[in-house]
């Protein structure tokens, strides 16, 4: 009995470059994404239009979390 192996060599060496071609594409899409830049007026419309969240903390609260990170270590 003669098993054919030739096939599934073929199919291992197809999965494995197409993985390492996935690889290369996400690792080729995260670099430019790291090296993109924004034009200047760009950012700072985005500033003007962002809301602040209000603060809201009070005396109590602040004292509360001032105790449980004593407490927490």
């Amino acid at each position: 009995m003669s098993i054919n192996t030739s096939g599934n060599n073929n199919s291992k060496i197809r999965s494995r470059t197409y993985v390492v071609g996935q690889a290369l594409m996400s690792c080729k899409c995260f670099f430019e994404r790291i090296n993109t830049r924004k034009l200047m007026k760009t950012l700072q419309a985005e500033i003007e239009t962002q809301n602040e969240m209000p603060r809201t903390l009070n005396c109590i609260q602040l004292i509360a979390i001032g105790l449980g990170s004593i407490i927490g270590e």
